[in-house]
């Protein structure tokens, strides 16, 4: 998949339905297969790549998910395998949270190398390994198989060395698979685990957090549940950052909201101002109110999100700021950073972890490429700022994260078209205008 796009020559305000969230909906998902009930959740995002794939791997387990719209209903009354292949699970990396649910529920596991995006050299398998072996998952390797079998509980309370999302959700989902009880200290606290939180305690479990960081968790999850998946808080923070590059206002409605306190500090440092109203957000842009130089730092919850930092480059590689980019989070999380390069951006690489970005006055077109999510969007958020046609290749990327985003830029008023759709039917309907 292709994607062809250059600058517009009228934007105008615009309004966005907002998607449900991916890193929400993938945990809440796999986590239904272990309530061993029918359960039903809304707002999901299915046209994503990602969702897709792991709804593809509740049929394989023998789970029945019926689609509705954006709705789905799934029945995990009966399980018909317990393993999970490489072709299913390297197409997410959260095909991860099987393993623990899967020893839990049913006593042992197979999963094949997990999937998702490339990038840091903070992906491992270590932390998911600490929480399963200390609350009772015995885990070897075979081949490319990944095993684990339910054994003799070793701790009742966990430390993470870092407060890892993925860790977070391994242990939770484990714990209540096999009705066990454990604490989870310096767990992640990101509104999507506590999502899966709110989940699982409407479906019976009794999961706490105690104090900064830390979960007891308890309880078996025995009762089906209805739950919508809340709005995607980096699906909003592309919409702003699209909107300072038209320098329009847009209007983001939804119908689960979630909070954004982590985004509103950095974007109104870009000249965005947000007003959350019931059942939509007001996304307009002062540029009088942006400074010159700026520090965006990725934190863990409540800081600014990692994923959000390519979208925040996109949007000032135009705009004469000096800023200097920090991630907490991931090393090495900054590949895309040449292909900016080749677009005529100032990047100095300071470190695996640090960047500064300097303003320039246009950009050129060119052909591009990234190999994860948010980095290919950041690409696509900087070719519509080129006054030539500019190509971003392996563009199926942007369909693993984004429902309808081609759509919104087009409906904004920029110069997008899908080429070589493949199987995201939604992007069929992206024109190049002009």
């Amino acid at each position: 998949m292709e994607i062809w796009a250059k600058s517009g020559s009228e934007y105008r305000h615009s309004t966005v339905i907002g998607q449900g969230s991916k890193n929400a909906a993938l945990p809440l998902i796999i986590a239904s297969i272990f309530t061993a009930r029918r359960s039903i959740l809304k707002n999901v995002p299915v046209e994503l790549e990602d969702v897709g794939a792991v709804i593809s791997s509740l049929e394989w387990l023998g789970v029945t998910v019926q689609r509705t719209n954006n709705v789905l209903s799934i029945d995990a009354t009966t399980l018909e395998r317990s393993n999970l292949p490489s072709q299913l699970s390297s197409a997410s990396r959260y095909s991860l949270l099987f393993l623990g649910g899967l020893v839990g529920r049913c006593g042992v596991g197979k999963v094949g190398p997990p999937g998702g995006c490339q990038f840091g050299r903070d992906r491992g398998f270590d932390f998911h390994q600490l929480v399963l072996e200390q609350f009772g998952c015995e885990l070897h390797q075979e081949g490319e198989w990944l095993i684990g079998r339910l054994a003799e509980q070793k701790a009742h309370e966990v430390t993470l060395p870092f407060p890892s999302v993925g860790a977070t959700l391994q242990a939770i989902i484990f714990l209540t698979a096999s009705n066990r009880s454990g604490i989870i200290h310096n767990a992640a606290i990101e509104p999507e685990v506590m999502d899966v939180v709110d989940f699982l305690n409407k479906s019976g479990c009794d999961i706490n957090l105690q104090g900064d960081r830390s979960f007891s968790v308890s309880g078996y999850p025995g009762e089906g549940v209805t739950h919508a998946v809340p709005a995607d808080r980096i699906h909003i923070a592309t919409v702003m950052a699209y909107s300072v590059i038209s320098n329009t206002s847009s209007v983001i409605q939804w119908d689960s909201p979630i909070d954004i306190s982590c985004l509103t500090s950095t974007f109104s440092a870009l000249g965005i101002s947000v007003v959350p109203d019931p059942n939509k957000l007001r996304v307009s842009v002062d540029f009088a109110s942006a400074g010159n130089k700026l520090d965006v730092i990725a934190d863990v919850y409540p800081g600014f999100p990692t994923d959000a930092i390519p979208l925040v480059v996109a949007a000032t590689i135009r705009s004469g700021q000096h800023i200097r980019f920090y991630d907490k989070v991931f090393r090495g999380r900054n590949n895309y950073l040449q292909e900016f390069v080749k677009l005529g951006a100032k990047v100095t690489i300071v470190s695996d972890r640090e960047f500064i970005v300097d303003g320039v006055a246009s950009l050129t077109s060119s052909d591009v490429s990234a190999n994860d999510i948010r980095g290919s969007t950041s690409l696509l958020l900087a070719a519509i700022q080129t006054k030539s046609l500019s190509r971003i290749k392996n563009a199926r990327q942007i369909s693993r994260g984004y429902e309808r985003l081609p759509l919104e830029l087009k409906d904004k008023g920029f110069n997008v078209h899908v080429k070589n759709f493949g199987l995201n039917p939604v992007n069929k309907r992206a024109h190049l205008l002009g």
